[in-house]
């Protein structure tokens, strides 16, 4: 199970409109306010080892309240870790502790690790953001409004009408309202567009490609053919599909423009774990499943958790957008990158600080939407709040990063649904409160 939507929409999809739902009456325009006036200079909000402490026994208290099987914590500021724990059980059934070393399916939260992974190789000169995506690969291709189908089905990867669907799916108001210029020369899609969603892929591609045995062949002849909603940079329109070309496409860079021998999935395993994982201690970190995983779970209407089998996702079609599985050791380790200006271990710069800071945010300022390059940006009572989240494989997680107070924080879950959402959104607005607090008391 995958749930396709950026934190505060994916909040939304389970407890109806309004994420913000704590916050004061005018909150919401006050916040649109703020968010016009340039952020304070980011500093260090130190926190007492007491409120730590509370912070630490209020999700003790909620994991108990809700019966949650398993969760695992992460709060870190530059150069040290405030709190890292596992907390329950890895599975209801039986007795093996989660522990900080314990693997969650981290589902949407991979498209932060992936774009910084682009990042990396930006910076090593082996790809550009927004060189065309066909110098990556020159076979790579974006059908437009007028493409017809010529998908042929591989036994299994694709739904079973398809071609059908492709074929019946109307031409966009937008691509015909375009000016003919643009359609006789359009923008050439860049990688900025894939790993931004703004490239015209549009939501329902997503729907063609069978999560468990799509491999990334039948990722690239969806995209060839669905038909794209906008022309690239105009609109943004989710899809994980968007995001795990772009992924695969930096193997492709990587790899002198060829496919490695061992295929694009293990090719980009690999392009991960030596770009990043390696050097940035991420030691847990994997695409394949184990026997250190934490089971997803369901909640019956008596209360009760059940763990849930997934199948594993043998073809790897959207691995660079959902498939990494991480602990809360490996999150700590990545999450320092990010709020310490791009500095890896032993203070030596990983990648350009802004070069980091770029992905936070959406390239163009749209009021449409906050989705960065795996992040999305909103605002908290003035606070700018740097999120990804969603639920996969029936576990919730949660990852942010508060940059005025120089603090990230992750909450990894084995829970799912409403509830666990609740959860997830609570512990973030109340450690925003908590250090906005404690900011003003230190001023």
């Amino acid at each position: 199970m995958r749930v396709n939507l950026k934190f505060p929409g994916w909040i939304t999809s389970v407890l109806g409109a309004g994420w913000l739902a704590c916050t004061p009456a005018n909150a919401a325009s006050t916040a649109a306010t703020e968010a016009l006036v340039p952020p304070p200079t980011p500093s260090v909000v130190k926190l007492a080892p007491a409120q730590i402490a509370a912070f630490h026994d209020y999700l003790v208290q909620e994991q108990k309240h809700l019966n949650l099987p398993g969760l695992a914590v992460v709060l870190v500021q530059p150069g040290q870790t405030l709190l890292m724990e596992g907390l329950g059980v890895r599975d209801a059934n039986g007795n093996q502790p989660i522990s900080v070393n314990t693997h969650f399916a981290l589902g949407p939260a991979t498209q932060a690790v992936n774009s910084l992974l682009l990042a990396r190789l930006a910076e090593q000169d082996i790809l550009s953001l927004d060189m065309p995506a066909t110098r990556a690969w020159d076979e790579f291709k974006l059908a437009d409004t007028t493409a017809k189908n010529t998908l042929s089905q591989p036994p299994g990867p694709l739904a079973n009408n398809a071609p059908e669907r492709i074929n019946s799916l109307p031409a966009t108001q937008n691509w015909e309202q375009s000016k003919s210029a643009d359609r006789a020369a359009p923008p050439k899609v860049t990688l900025r567009h894939l790993l931004g969603m703004t490239a015209g892929v549009p939501e329902r591609a997503d729907n063609f490609v069978r999560l468990n045995t799509a491999m990334p062949a039948d990722l690239f002849s969806v995209l060839a053919q669905i038909p794209v909603a906008t022309l690239p940079g105009r609109e943004f329109a989710y899809s994980d599909a968007s995001v795990a070309a772009a992924g695969y496409l930096a193997v492709y860079a990587a790899n002198h423009h060829h496919a490695p021998a061992a295929g694009l999935p293990s090719g980009y395993a690999e392009l991960a774990k030596t770009q990043l994982f390696d050097p940035l201690g991420l030691k847990d970190a994997t695409f394949e499943a184990s026997a250190n995983d934490a089971l997803g779970h369901t909640r019956h209407a008596q209360g009760a958790w059940k763990s849930v089998s997934v199948e594993p996702a043998n073809g790897g079609a959207l691995r660079p957008a959902l498939g990494l599985r991480a602990s809360a050791s490996d999150v700590a380790a990545w999450l320092q990158v990010e709020i310490c200006g791009g500095l890896g271990s032993e203070g030596k710069s990983f990648v350009l600080k802004d070069a980091v800071e770029e992905r936070w945010r959406p390239a163009d300022d749209s009021p449409q939407h906050e989705y960065g390059l795996g992040w999305t940006a909103q605002h908290y009572r003035g606070i700018e709040l740097i999120t990804r989240a969603g639920e996969y494989e029936h576990q919730a997680e949660l990852v942010a990063i508060i940059p005025q107070y120089c603090t990230a924080f992750a909450l990894l879950t084995n829970g799912s649904g409403k509830e666990t959402a609740v959860f997830l959104q609570d512990a973030l607005l109340n450690l925003t409160d908590l250090l906005k607090e404690t900011a003003a008391g230190q001023n």
